[in-house]
């Protein structure tokens, strides 16, 4: 199965040169409908991840599913997005410098940095997060419970915008001013 993988990715990469690409510079995030902020510098990473991914996720009615292979680490985040049979669908990155978004399927107008900012805000170190929300007047908390769950919020005053619930191979997002969830669930590499 990994072979099969490996061939998968290889090929993707060739053809995402046919894929529509959109690459752009850094634009802010608005995290509330007045507050906007930018991505962190990939340095803020704790460590590095690589990992497959089940993401899942809803906005309003609709719905959606797919086996992301995520790498991040202090040179920056990719997330190549993977159908059923292994073959490329998009892949969302970040170097530090440039986000973008090469994709057949997600519209041309989609900014990364969304996803982008919901992953930090999952898997960056917590300390850098407070730091850099706190510039914005937003606030940023991380709390783990007794059975190991870490969560992660983003408030602004008082209303909580975005929660982050972290559990084993298992990460919850949900953005409560925006009206959308999703799940990255660790897959089996195997």
């Amino acid at each position: 199965m990994i072979r099969k993988i490996v061939f998968c990715l290889s090929l993707c990469f060739v053809i995402a040169g046919f894929n529509s690409c959109t690459s752009s510079k850094l634009n802010k995030v608005y995290v509330t409908n007045t507050k906007k902020v930018p991505l962190l510098a990939p340095s803020s990473m704790n460590g590095s991840v690589e990992c497959y991914e089940y993401f899942s996720g809803s906005f309003g009615e609709q719905s959606f599913a797919v086996t992301c292979y995520l790498t991040s680490d202090n040179e920056g985040m990719n997330i190549l997005m993977l159908n059923d049979f292994g073959v490329q669908m998009g892949m969302i990155y970040y170097d530090g410098e440039t986000a973008g978004i090469e994709s057949s399927i997600l519209p041309d107008n989609f900014k990364s940095e969304y996803i982008l900012l919901d992953i930090q805000n999952a898997y960056y170190d917590a300390e850098e997060l407070k730091n850099h929300y706190k510039q914005y007047k937003l606030d940023f908390t991380k709390e783990v419970l007794s059975d190991g769950t870490e969560v992660r919020k983003v408030f602004s005053k008082k209303d909580l915008i975005e929660e982050i619930r972290i559990f084993e191979k298992n990460i919850s997002i949900k953005n409560y001013l925006r009206g959308y969830s999703y799940e990255l669930t660790g897959a089996d590499d195997e």
